[in-house]
């Protein structure tokens, strides 16, 4: 959890550290695919930060590794023309997901929340972070690689226990985290992909009714996979239009119940397991939301709200 007490200083620094990554593979049997290093550096522009009561950044950790505050934090962008107001997740531990698993775990009687992840996955990294906070055991199943990929490392780093799975198709790696809690159902929690269990997806709508007044009936930009963002955003914030970007995911948006109120939607023509080249003027996930940067710069509008989810590391 290194770092996590320096949020505030973190906002001033224009630029980040360099964090290596790998070159994305598809999970086969074989597993002898060699993994490549590429560079990466995320910038920060200048910024002008919304000081209301509602948006001022209190979200710092103390020495003791508890959420001192779990209020928003948000930033003015200029891209081109327009000015967007940009909520800064990434500066919260864990990123958003883990605005909902940390309550979850504060109140489960549950000692083991198992998730099984992609490696590029970045809720593998919520899970730790919420565990390592309210003294719960993570225990993440993904693909066995030759090295850790960059998130995996983070996690357990914080303390997450790592089961590699042979043969690592994303549907084995779930099957074997499904076997693993059966075993023990009174004690282990399976996470489902995505943090998409209705208890979660509750716990994420609360937190999301804290910014209805100020949401209003604006356009949100936000990034759609499993669609738990979506649908807690859409169940919080009534008025809200949205402005959808798929990654790596199949959606039938017609099917939603609030189909009406989703404006527009694109999807990334980059697979979920290459980082993109794409820079955003703040820190983004380069497997993610940091795909959605050319639609918001090209069709985005003046006030519009862009949702950054995690980020590439817990700062």
């Amino acid at each position: 959890m290194e770092g996590q007490d320096s949020f505030e200083k973190s906002q001033n620094k224009q630029k980040r550290k360099r964090e290596e990554d790998f070159e994305s593979m598809e999970a086969d049997e074989s597993m002898e695919a060699d993994e490549s290093m590429e560079a990466d550096e995320s910038i920060m522009s200048k910024k002008k930060k919304i000081m209301s009561k509602k948006f001022v950044d209190e979200s710092i950790m103390s020495k003791k590794k508890k959420i001192i505050s779990k209020k928003f934090v948000v930033e003015t962008h200029q891209i081109g023309k327009i000015s967007v107001d940009v909520v800064r997740d990434d500066l919260f531990p864990g990123g958003t997901k883990a605005r909902a698993l940390c309550p979850l775990m504060k109140k489960s009687q549950m000692m083991e929340f198992v998730y099984p992840s992609p490696a590029y996955g970045f809720a593998q990294v919520a899970v730790a972070s919420c565990c390592a906070q309210n003294k719960k055991k993570a225990v993440i199943f993904v693909a066995k690689r030759k090295k850790l990929y960059p998130y995996t490392k983070l996690a357990k780093s914080l303390g997450a226990k790592i089961v590699q799975v042979p043969v690592g198709y994303l549907v084995v790696v779930k099957k074997r985290a499904k076997e693993y809690v059966e075993k023990d159902t009174k004690k282990r929690f399976l996470v489902s992909w995505g943090a998409s269990d209705p208890i979660l997806l509750s716990y994420l709508s609360k937190e999301f009714k804290k910014l209805a007044k100020i949401v209003g009936n604006r356009r949100v930009w936000v990034c759609v996979g499993s669609g738990t963002l979506l649908k807690a955003m859409a169940s919080a914030w009534t008025r809200a239009k949205f402005m959808c970007v798929i990654v790596g995911a199949k959606v039938d948006f017609n099917k939603l119940p609030f189909s009406d109120r989703i404006e527009r939607t694109f999807e990334s023509t980059e697979p979920y397991s290459k980082r993109t080249e794409n820079k955003f003027p703040w820190t983004a996930n380069a497997h993610y939301e940091a795909k959605m940067y050319p639609f918001v710069k090209k069709y985005g509008r003046d006030k519009d709200i862009v949702w950054n989810v995690a980020g590439d590391g817990i700062k």
